[in-house]
C-alpha cells in the first residue's frame, strides 16, 4: 500500500499565458474610496485660515490620482444669518477652496465641481459644523 502526500496551495496570480488572466486582472481591479476633507470657516467668513492644509491634501491627492475630480460643496449653518446671505456665505466658501485649488495649487479648473447648499442642507449635528465646504474627490 503506498500513501501519497497532497499538498494543497493557493495560487494568487494565473500562470501566465493563462486564457484567464486578463479577467482575472479586472476581477482584481482597486476599488477607490473616496478622498473627504472639510475645509471649517469661522462664523460669517469665507476666509481660509488655519484649514489651507486640508486643501493642500486635496490637491496633492489630486496630482498624485490625475483621473480623479472633486465635488466641492459649501454650507452655511442655519442659526446665523438669514437664507440670502447663507446661500452668499455658503458660494463664497467654495469660491475660496476652488480658488486656492486651481490658483495656489494649480489643478484644472476642469477638475471641479461646485455647489452651494446655502443653510438648505445641514450635514452636521453640531451647528459651528456647518460652517464648512466639503470636498470629496472620485
Amino acid at each position: 500500500r503506498v500513501v501519497e502526500k497532497v499538498i494543497e496551495r493557493v495560487v494568487k496570480e494565473p500562470a501566465s499565458g493563462a486564457t484567464n488572466a486578463a479577467q482575472f486582472t479586472n476581477a482584481r481591479a482597486e476599488v477607490k474610496e473616496p478622498f473627504q476633507r472639510e475645509v471649517f470657516f469661522n462664523i460669517n467668513s469665507s476666509k481660509i485660515t488655519t484649514e489651507s492644509s486640508k486643501v493642500k491634501e486635496v490637491a496633492d491627492y489630486m496630482k498624485a490620482n490625475p483621473e480623479t475630480k472633486v465635488d466641492l460643496s459649501g454650507y452655511a449653518d442655519k442659526a446665523t444669518g438669514n437664507s440670502s446671505i447663507n446661500m452668499r456665505l455658503s458660494q463664497q466658501r467654495v469660491q475660496a477652496v476652488y480658488n486656492m485649488l486651481t490658483k495656489t495649487y494649480g489643478i484644472d479648473k476642469s477638475r471641479i465641481t461646485t455647489n452651494a447648499k446655502g443653510d438648505t442642507v445641514q450635514p452636521h449635528e453640531k451647528i459651528a459644523d456647518n460652517r464648512v465646504t466639503i470636498c470629496i474627490v472620485q
